[in-house]
């Protein structure tokens, strides 16, 4: 938790994908940017590639935190538009290294990445509101674990510690627990 409320929250229902699948894609978009040999991921060069004419058609804004577009969401995305938006101060902290920030902006490519539906809007919000939905069918659980394989690789990070994969992948401690817990067990290999 952080003081801004709960990061996660339940999503809406996507097509289900397994975690080897969410793997697939997020190694994929490694290998697109030229960083399967490389721990650390870029997250914010990423974006920087969007509206280039590297990927002409994908976009992100930065939005002034006091901007009500994105009140009570760290930023949000619209797959139908292929466009990202961010608030300023989480853009600005994933500059900075801001684990949490990094880990925000990965998970939001993810909601592009996974090919969740185009007719509505993703966000990451700062509050969490309950609601059962199966994991891997969950666009939320789904963008989070693109993010953790995007940014903490599990060929990479499968047999670090937790300070080992923060100081590798420039994650957050939370993030980086998380990983490796998670790694420890066999669905997740």
């Amino acid at each position: 938790m952080t003081s801004l409320g709960m990061i996660r929250s339940s999503g809406i229902p996507v097509s289900p994908k397994r975690i080897v699948d969410i793997r697939a894609v997020a190694s994929n978009i490694r290998h697109i940017f030229g960083i399967t040999n490389h721990v650390y991921c870029d997250i914010v060069q990423i974006m920087e590639y969007f509206g280039s004419d590297y990927l002409p058609d994908y976009g992100y804004e930065i939005i002034s935190d006091t901007d009500p577009v994105l009140k009570g969401k760290f930023a949000e995305t619209f797959p139908q538009d292929k466009i990202i938006r961010i608030k300023e101060s989480v853009y600005n902290k994933a500059c900075e290294g801001d684990g949490q920030s990094r880990f925000t902006i990965a998970h939001e490519l993810g909601h592009l990445s996974l090919g969740h539906k185009e007719d509505i809007s993703f966000s990451r919000q700062t509050k969490d509101f309950p609601k059962f939905l199966e994991p891997w069918r969950d666009s939320e659980w789904q963008a989070d674990v693109f993010a953790a394989e995007l940014l903490m690789p599990y060929p990479m990070v499968k047999n670090m510690s937790t300070q080992e994969i923060i100081k590798s992948c420039g994650v957050s401690f939370s993030a980086a627990e998380t990983r490796r817990q998670k790694l420890q067990q066999l669905n997740w290999q």
